[in-house]
């Protein structure tokens, strides 16, 4: 037998690669600490129901914790990993940069 956990916020159209229908009605992503602290809920209001295929910069707060993970589009997000502070971290996968899923 195999388990897996995923850790991922709520979502009101099943992670279909949107935002929320209504972002600022959605609790559940209040609970995560990186989307409480990211989050605008008048931006992503203006946003609801859009794809995930978007500039990187305009993607909802959700985007750190696979708010999309169920998106059948690709789409890119830029982070900086918290490991990247670190001075020998500079030219390691911790760097600053962008995934695609």
């Amino acid at each position: 037998m195999f388990h897996l956990t995923a850790r991922v916020a709520w979502h009101d159209s099943r992670w279909n690669g949107t935002v929320c229908r209504q972002p600022s009605c959605n609790s559940f992503c209040a609970a995560l600490d990186r989307i409480r602290e990211e989050r605008d809920d008048a931006r992503e209001d203006a946003i609801a129901g859009q794809q995930w295929a978007m500039e990187p910069d305009a993607l909802p707060a959700c985007k750190a914790e696979s708010g999309a993970f169920m998106n059948d589009q690709e789409w890119s997000r830029r982070f900086i990993h918290p490991y990247s502070v670190i001075k020998k971290a500079e030219d390691t996968p911790w760097a600053p940069g962008s995934l695609r899923w």
